[in-house]
């Protein structure tokens, strides 16, 4: 997104970047002389809002909630605040009636550079196309018969909604290492169900049970690898996010292999039959 303001750190001056020099497809224009800005913004929510939004970035060694205050100070409401400073980020949203408000949180030395909040639209449509080929509508990665089959994705994230019908199995839709696409779920702290989970999930090896990889004319949004299933784990059930399991364990203890096997987006297993009954179990990293 256009960037309104910034300043190299040590110094007191903010440099301002005018909208001639803004170079991106439907940016802000100046009409009739004004410094308000107007854009066409493609959701309703956007649509309806009124001012601009900012994203006001501090420098790393800022205070956020400070910066916040400061903010505040000069009569502007701040919608949201985030604060990572191990990773050099600290950062606002802010809502400001024009541009020329945002010259007044430029001039707080604290802030590093000023920029509108760009737009987030969402993009689920049928275009399991461009992964493979990028040429519109074809698939060539399916009809060469890769689909996912015997591949068990691991998959860490929100909880995911088994009765979607991109997951569910209407013979029985209890989880298990027959079921039709979930082969293990670990939620153990009972999170409710998250869109983003099901989302992720559904783009590497959702299938529409009505409409399946071998359907005379399968759904395509299906996900990229509609024949595989899925051992799916809550994400805030690691310790690094207030729950209680290390991510380690499923690597060295038998227990978080099956049906609970645990490897994290991008990691899959395979199995074989072995001599003793068992399995043999592989791992390999991929990305579909």
């Amino acid at each position: 997104m256009p960037m309104l303001y910034s300043r190299t750190a040590g110094t007191n001056h903010a440099t301002e970047y005018s909208p001639a020099h803004w170079d991106y497809p439907n940016c802000p224009t100046t009409q009739n002389g004004s410094s308000q800005e107007e854009r066409d913004f493609l959701s309703p929510q956007r649509r309806r809002e009124s001012g601009l939004l900012l994203m006001v970035v501090g420098f790393a060694d800022t205070n956020a909630e400070a910066l916040a205050e400061s903010v505040r100070d000069l009569g502007f409401t701040v919608l949201s605040t985030t604060s990572e400073p191990e990773h050099g980020i600290i950062r606002l949203q802010v809502r400001t009636t024009d541009r020329a408000q945002a010259e007044e949180i430029a001039s707080l030395p604290e802030v590093r550079w000023i920029e509108e909040v760009g737009e987030l639209t969402l993009r689920n449509g049928t275009t399991t196309w461009v992964n493979q080929t990028n040429v519109t509508n074809s698939r060539t990665v399916w009809t060469k018969g890769l689909r996912g089959e015997g591949q068990i994705i691991g998959h860490i994230d929100g909880p995911i909604d088994i009765n979607h019908c991109f997951f569910r199995d209407d013979t029985d839709n209890t989880v298990r290492p027959d079921h039709r696409k979930v082969v293990g779920l670990r939620n153990i702290r009972g999170t409710g169900l998250n869109d983003h989970g099901s989302f992720s999930a559904a783009n590497a090896m959702g299938e529409d049970v009505d409409n399946d990889a071998d359907a005379t004319t399968p759904n395509a949004n299906n996900g990229n690898a509609p024949r595989s299933r899925v051992t799916h784990g809550n994400v805030y059930d690691l310790n690094w996010l207030g729950g209680s399991v290390n991510l380690l364990r499923f690597f060295s203890t038998p227990s978080g292999l099956f049906p609970y096997l645990q490897l994290g987006p991008g990691l899959y297993r395979s199995k074989s039959g072995s001599t003793d009954g068992g399995f043999n179990v592989g791992f390999g990293v991929g990305r579909w």
